[in-house]
């Protein structure tokens, strides 16, 4: 028997973790995350899991980490949407609050091992170093999210679902009597709430970075037209835009600096590769190049890449063309199903050796 901490938010997966950590004979006690300064539309998870816990029969605590969250996540957030990137709040957050604050308070409590609802698999190798491995459920494989988080907490987490399907876990959590069994899914980052990202982003930005009106140009420079502002806008974006030129049209990239937005073809969000910095390994390379499995959006699927090592940066050249490449979001290495690590996205390689996309616009 060991002490296990969940972290709790009262949804259907970190319900079912709960009631299998404690059916499995544990001393159980339930961790929820209260990263908001009042009590809106996300702090509803509090409610959540105090109901859950209370159900469950098991202890709960209030892991209060509101300036931390807005230092290492929400700040970040506006930041790089004002660069012109598209941020990955939720990696930033597994790092730095819930693998980080809630991991070191689970710990202070006595807890011997974290677990959370994370679709994604931890193993062993022979030698008794620590993967994580892709979830058996590609749909909702969680690990890209997880590239970011310290090599040196993995042997005391936990993720139960790892092996489940969505529907597995709700049909198992009704078996169980959890009250959270038909709790619908938020799809939205948690902070942003109801709200449009860019109503929060317009709330919480200083008044000398309010958006302000820009030329729309195609890839050749010439103007177009005038956008309102470029965090209306992200890089792959297709609908909302501000002219319209006969075709299907695209943001290909930004340039913050002089307020442009840059529109064309789909063809034109071909990326070669990216150049990646700050880069987090799991299971760190014996050369400086490598054949790996590449994953620059959680939404898709790794794709074969080359791997080349530049000091504390990598650059990761894919097999064939990707498309709505982003600045900001991270480039996550696999092999196989086990992730090596990853890291973010700076800079988008060309599809054409003569053309470079810098600080999001094109220069010959």
């Amino acid at each position: 028997m060991q002490k296990i901490a969940v972290a709790l938010s009262g949804g259907v997966d970190s319900s079912t973790c709960t009631a299998l950590m404690k059916a499995a004979g544990h001393d159980v006690f339930t961790i929820t995350l209260d990263l908001f300064p009042t009590e809106d539309a996300p702090n509803s998870t509090l409610r959540y899991a105090r109901h859950i816990a209370d159900h469950l029969g098991v202890p709960h605590y209030i892991c209060e980490r509101h300036a931390l969250f807005q230092e290492q996540v929400i700040d970040p957030f506006v930041q790089q949407y004002c660069r012109g990137e598209t941020p990955l709040p939720c990696a930033r957050c597994n790092r730095h609050i819930k693998f980080g604050a809630l991991f070191e308070f689970a710990r202070s409590l006595g807890a011997e091992t974290l677990v959370t609802g994370h679709y994604v698999r931890k193993k062993e190798d022979p030698s008794g170093a620590v993967h994580l491995c892709r979830s058996l459920n590609d749909v909702k494989d969680q690990s890209y999210f997880l590239f970011n988080i310290k090599q040196d907490v993995l042997p005391h987490i936990a993720f139960p679902l790892g092996e489940f399907t969505k529907t597995n876990v709700r049909a198992l959590a009704r078996l169980l009597g959890l009250p959270s069994h038909d709790r619908p899914e938020s799809q939205d980052i948690c902070f942003v709430g109801r709200r449009s990202y860019t109503e929060f982003l317009l709330e919480h930005l200083s008044p000398d970075s309010i958006p302000r009106p820009g030329p729309v140009v195609d890839k050749q420079g010439e103007i177009l037209g005038e956008h309102p502002g470029l965090l209306y806008y992200t890089v792959g974006q297709r609908k909302g835009l501000p002219v319209a030129l006969g075709y299907p049209a695209y943001v290909i990239g930004m340039d913050p600096e002089s307020q442009t937005l840059i529109l064309g073809q789909k063809e034109d969000l071909a990326c070669g590769g990216v150049l990646v910095h700050d880069v987090n390994w799991h299971c760190p390379p014996s050369t400086s190049t490598f054949s790996a499995l590449a994953k620059v959006r959680s939404t898709q699927d790794p794709v074969p890449a080359q791997v080349s090592l530049q000091g504390e940066e990598m650059c990761v050249t894919f097999q064939e063309l990707e498309y709505g490449v982003a600045l900001g979001q991270a480039c996550v290495l696999y092999e196989g199903e086990r992730l090596l690590g990853g890291g973010w996205i700076a800079e988008r390689l060309p599809r054409e050796p003569h053309k470079a996309l810098i600080g999001g616009g094109f220069v010959p």
